[in-house]
């Protein structure tokens, strides 16, 4: 079904959207408070989608309990009284069985008055929608009058890593006291506001929760992710960019279920709809969330042979904060970077205080990464607020600081320095150790120097980077780039066949050698034919794979 072919047309509904509207204007009239509460009203479209993919798919008798704990001014609870309207139950009983839960009391009256003229009013109407839309903060309300058969939920987004949006610490000892240790560290309240709706349900209930889509994957709500799994099942995700959301965010619906008591646990499949329609079976989801993330995106789904994780060969680590304030005071622009590096061996300890203008390190941002080779002095960096045409660090400067000297000292190691968010995996060898990695750019050193051309055979092989999407796509801002932490580089798989992963490994050092771009070109397409053999991948898919590879792949050389 398309997604578009949800949206009703409300141009005869009884409901004063406009007091809504007018609410939402003024937040927008204070962006900064706006943030702050995470108020991001649900467009009507989505809303609708929303109720039809939870008071629907109810199979209960008579009129459900729904349950909104962020109501806001009702855009989601007008939606589903339209859905029960439409299956002709009485606007008494659905006044009776709706809740709703909004911190802001301008906002709750206003959910009320909407829902009153649309039910048509009346003394008890109004009765039970004043007791029934409660002025509070969601996880002080008691987990009893919480209880329901479905939900339709949009929580508040904030941030947690933006000043102003982050929930204080006496939020958080409340969320944590009420839900458990599963909502900790940075873990968004969208979350959380997730969990508590589906231990809200009750045996047989529906919910339908408009989430970011960095939420499938994020590694901070893993934790929630896991304990919603343990009392819900999710069935379906929607995602389409075509319905624009205010919060400047891309969005997803998940449609969730409590089995009722005395039902089978199942390894179900996960249905995707949207722009992408798609059923995973079990095998390529395994309950990993991400997964709808990579189907959207056209991503095949390959099941390959692993000869052991990427953390056997290497040590995988990404700088942060320190590094990354650290090269202030040292950062200059000089086309010569890098020249005469050979002559400072051994390593940091043998570097001159004094030295000359050799003496610097190209530094290397993930904007200058391309598909195995460097774009260091082809294209303009930023780093620290500044435009580079060939960014440097000056290693003098840099020796004094104690937080930065590991930091050179592994700079001048062979290693692998790889991309983040980017369509395929994209890394760039240096096998003498004369770059050094900026942040958040992850930086692979091999225990052995010789494993540094096979180790980079190993991530940029075509099967490598469509198994990174179906296990962890979905964590970016992009839904066209997959974006990995080191710990995720660290656990993809290696080949299994030696031989053709040894013959991968040469043509991808032919490629990074290559005079011309016709001769790269070429290397590529020899060491996509040697990785997929490496990775035994079966013939019945390598068309499919390398059709959707190659041209992301082929893209970063004229980036």
């Amino acid at each position: 079904m398309d997604m578009a072919r949800t949206v009703a047309n409300r141009g005869g509904s009884r409901d004063p959207a406009w007091l809504g509207e007018a609410y939402e204007e003024r937040l927008r009239a204070n962006p900064t408070e706006r943030r702050r509460r995470g108020a991001f009203m649900t467009p009507p479209q989505l809303a609708e989608l929303a109720a039809r993919e939870s008071v629907d798919r109810w199979s209960g008798r008579g009129v459900p309990v729904v349950l909104d704990p962020a109501c806001g001014t009702g855009n989601l609870l007008v939606a589903a009284a339209e859905r029960l309207l439409a299956r002709a139950a009485s606007p008494r009983v659905i006044a009776a069985r709706l809740k709703g839960v909004e911190i802001d009391a301008e906002a709750a009256r206003i959910a009320r008055t909407r829902l009153e003229a649309l039910l048509g009013g009346g003394a008890s109407v109004r009765r039970a929608l004043v007791r029934g839309i409660r002025v509070a903060d969601a996880v002080r309300v008691p987990a009893s009058w919480l209880r329901c058969d479905v939900v339709v939920a949009n929580p508040p987004f904030l941030g947690q890593l933006r000043r102003g949006t982050v929930v204080d610490r006496a939020n958080a000892a409340r969320w944590r006291a009420r839900l458990g240790e599963a909502v900790r560290g940075y873990a968004d309240p969208a979350a959380a506001f997730l969990l508590l709706s589906v231990r809200a349900l009750r045996p047989g209930g529906h919910a339908a929760v408009i989430l970011p889509r960095p939420m499938l994957a994020a590694a901070s709500a893993q934790e929630i992710r896991d304990e919603v799994d343990r009392v819900g099942r999710l069935e379906r995700i929607w995602m389409d960019d075509r319905f624009s959301f205010d919060a400047g965010t891309r969005v997803c619906i998940l449609s969730l279920s409590v089995p009722r008591i005395g039902a089978c646990a199942t390894s179900h499949a996960l249905t995707i709809h949207g722009e992408v329609q798609a059923t995973l079976p079990w095998k390529f989801w395994s309950g990993r969330w991400g997964a709808a993330a990579a189907a959207s995106a056209g991503v095949p789904a390959l099941e390959v042979r692993e000869g052991g994780r990427v953390g056997d060969l290497a040590n995988v680590t990404a700088d942060f904060r320190d590094q990354y304030y650290g090269l202030r005071g040292a950062l200059c622009d000089d086309r010569h970077a890098g020249r005469g590096l050979n002559a400072l061996r051994p390593r940091t300890a043998a570097i001159d205080r004094v030295a000359s203008r050799m003496d610097r390190l190209p530094v290397i941002t993930t904007g200058l990464i391309g598909w195995n080779h460097s774009l260091w002095g082809q294209r303009p960096a930023r780093l620290l607020g500044r435009a580079f045409a060939h960014p440097a660090a000056r290693v003098p400067a840099l020796l004094p600081r104690g937080e930065m000297r590991g930091w050179l000292s592994a700079a001048l190691h062979p290693k692998i320095l790889l991309a983040t968010q980017t369509p395929v995996i994209e890394a760039v060898v240096d096998p003498r150790g004369e770059l050094a990695p900026g942040v958040p750019v992850i930086r692979l050193l091999p225990h052995d120097a010789n494993d540094v051309w096979p180790l980079a055979a190993a991530l940029l092989a075509p099967a490598t980077s469509a198994i990174a999407w179906w296990r962890h796509a979905g964590a970016g801002l992009s839904p066209k780039a997959i974006k990995l932490s080191a710990r995720q580089v660290a656990e993809l798989p290696l080949p299994s066949d030696r031989v053709a992963w040894i013959e991968a490994a040469q043509r991808l050092r032919e490629g990074q050698e290559a005079r011309n771009e016709a001769e790269r070109m070429l290397a590529l397409e020899r060491f996509a034919e040697s990785a997929n053999r490496a990775y035994r991948v079966p013939k019945s898919r390598q068309i499919t794979l390398l059709r959707w590879w190659k041209p992301r792949a082929w893209g970063t050389f004229s980036r």
